[in-house]
């Protein structure tokens, strides 16, 4: 907690004391004083975890950030925010875990898609994501998200870079399928902070810092 925060001692402890009320209110007591397992987890959860929408890349960017990819959206019959909150706690709860990841903070490459517009747009989801971000023991030092290139995700991606609020540093990639598939093979982030905008709807080279 005090790394996700940069040893501002307050932020650490009022972080702390989020994430004990978030993952209470998420699991109850049992887990207070343990990681959270598998074997919390119910079989629609584990069916959810299954679908692979969060995985951790088997390699680093060039800074020695961990990667986490995020495809599509969780949704689906009788899924509902608590079961997504669930597996999310789970997950990124494991990645808290590595110690190389408290220190630099983790970066999370997002798909973006039609079904996600309706996630987030729900607001017990809005509500619950922001407490997520708020009271994990990660610093998220990056996200960068690629779109399709229309005008909902374009007004999206507007939105969201005019957010002085957002502290993470984003990147949209907002181009064809191919610009999208050099995203994934090709990844390398900004530093912290930093705001990258793609607007190459053309080309499929890789984003130039703007």
């Amino acid at each position: 907690f005090l790394r996700a925060d940069l040893f501002d001692v307050k932020s650490a402890a009022e972080r702390f004391m989020g994430y004990l009320d978030f993952t209470y209110e998420h699991f109850g007591t049992d887990v207070l004083m343990r990681p959270i397992l598998q074997s919390d987890l119910s079989k629609l959860e584990l069916e959810l975890l299954r679908r692979g929408n969060n995985q951790v890349m088997p390699s680093r960017d060039r800074t020695g950030r961990l990667i986490n990819v995020h495809q599509g959206a969780m949704v689906g019959d009788g899924i509902t925010t608590v079961h997504r909150m669930r597996v999310m706690l789970y997950h990124f709860g494991a990645i808290s875990d590595d110690l190389e990841t408290q220190r630099k903070g983790l970066v999370t490459v997002c798909s973006g898609s039609r079904e996600a517009i309706q996630y987030f747009a729900n607001k017990d989801d809005q509500l619950a994501n922001a407490r997520f971000m708020a009271t994990q023991p990660l610093r998220f030092s990056g996200m960068h998200i690629s779109l399709p290139d229309d005008y909902v995700f374009n007004l999206m991606q507007a939105l969201m870079v005019l957010d002085e609020n957002q502290i993470l540093s984003r990147w949209f990639d907002s181009g064809n399928t191919i610009s999208v598939d050099d995203l994934w093979h090709n990844y390398s982030g900004p530093n912290d902070n930093e705001y990258w905008v793609n607007k190459n709807k053309e080309s499929s080279a890789m984003v130039e810092e703007s």
